[in-house]
């Protein structure tokens, strides 16, 4: 456990500081009262999760379900990443985005088990049909388990608006039969851009829920808050997580296919 605290710890300085670092001379982030209790009680299940998907040897799929109404409209995706027991690395995902799930795939992103990216669709819509490298990454990238995080992401997104923070609370529950850590966060601030609200929005809430055996978050509640406290376009993604040791003749095909095409818009 010591060993996956350092390791977490690491991980947190490298996202929250672009500058170089020493090692042995690791600052923390500075926490205002409200953020400390969300801070610590985020980096345990990052920590939980982290360990909980490096344990895994195959591919894990992450299912978001979206709520159908909400001013803001999440989307249906599909993410299919391959593990291998142990690694800090990813070897290979399938990201797939459609506005809902019955809809065409809007994106579908390849990371190739040797390191390349890219969205064939919009490769095939900007190299192949308009004649354009505008999207076209030759370079290889790393994915980190730690990427993979839901917690360490929604740690990373907390610290980086912190200045927003009217509240923050926790508590522990019970939600469809699995213990969760809840966690509830109200902004307020008219960065709109920052905090993906509407033009005429001065904040939003944010409910986070997280499965405390795995650290993975399966669901999230947003309402909008306008002048005078009104508060307006609720709206929820749900998550959903599966283990295959192996994928789905179908997801494979889908998959073979995609690495195809995107070697080929890279090698022309």
């Amino acid at each position: 456990m010591k060993k996956t605290i350092l390791f977490l710890m690491l991980v947190l300085f490298l996202l929250f500081s672009s500058c170089s670092f020493d090692p042995d001379n690791i600052i923390p982030p500075k926490l205002n009262s409200k953020v400390k209790p969300i801070y610590d009680q985020l980096s345990e299940l990052a920590a939980i999760n982290i360990k909980w998907l490096a344990d895994h040897d195959g591919w894990i799929q992450v299912v978001s379900i979206p709520s159908p109404e909400g001013i803001i409209k999440f989307t249906y995706q599909e993410r299919w990443t391959h593990f291998t027991e142990d690694s800090k690395t990813c070897l290979e995902e399938m990201w797939i985005i459609r506005r809902t799930k019955n809809d065409e795939d809007g994106q579908l992103i390849i990371l190739t088990s040797n390191g390349y990216k890219g969205d064939v669709i919009k490769l095939r819509q900007t190299v192949y049909f308009n004649d354009s490298t505008e999207g076209l990454n030759k370079k290889p990238v790393k994915c980190l388990i730690s990427d993979r995080s839901m917690p360490l992401n929604d740690l990373n997104a907390i610290l980086k608006n912190m200045q927003f923070i009217q509240e923050a609370n926790y508590r522990e529950d019970i939600y469809n039969g699995v213990e969760v850590i809840i966690i509830e966060i109200h902004y307020r601030g008219d960065d709109t851009d920052q905090l993906g609200t509407p033009q005429n929005a001065i904040g939003k809430k944010e409910t986070l829920y997280y499965d405390k055996s795995t650290g993975n978050r399966i669901r999230l509640d947003l309402a909008i808050e306008y002048p005078n406290e009104v508060w307006s376009g609720s709206t929820f993604v749900d998550y959903e997580f599966f283990y295959f040791e192996n994928l789905p003749e179908s997801i494979q095909k889908k998959f073979d296919n995609s690495n195809e095409e995107l070697m080929y818009y890279l090698d022309l």
